[in-house]
């Protein structure tokens, strides 16, 4: 976890942004441990509990913070739906989700969106 903070330290100094108001811990969050959770409407979804995560979409999307300087995508996101849950909110909210490592990932952008393997199957 230490090194993960000061890559993203090292990002954030390199881009000029203020100080961190907040770091989102999830150190023993599994990826693949799933509880059932029941939806309003009776059905039933089988999801990853990651408290910190739904409280950095929430603070992102409320303005609380200006934006998210992340590790790597997959320290950030554990499946799929995270990431469309994020997409989501960057698109609306225009702040900048960037990553420390990795290509130094742009959420902001299209092209950084794009999900490797996810082209349509020929015919």
């Amino acid at each position: 976890m230490d090194r993960q903070l000061e890559d993203a330290e090292d990002t954030r100094v390199r881009l000029q942004w203020g100080p961190f108001a907040k770091v989102y811990r999830e150190n023993d969050t599994s990826a693949f441990k799933k509880r059932k959770a029941v939806k309003p409407d009776g059905s039933i979804d089988w999801i990853v509990l990651r408290p910190e995560f739904r409280q950095l979409l929430a603070d992102l999307a409320n303005g609380v913070i200006d934006g998210v300087i992340f590790y790597d995508l997959d320290r950030l996101v554990r499946r799929p739906r995270d990431l469309e849950a994020l997409i989501d909110i960057v698109e609306y909210i225009k702040r900048p989700v960037t990553g420390a490592t990795g290509g130094h990932k742009n959420l902001t952008n299209d092209s950084d969106r794009a999900v490797p393997g996810a082209a349509a199957a020929p015919p």
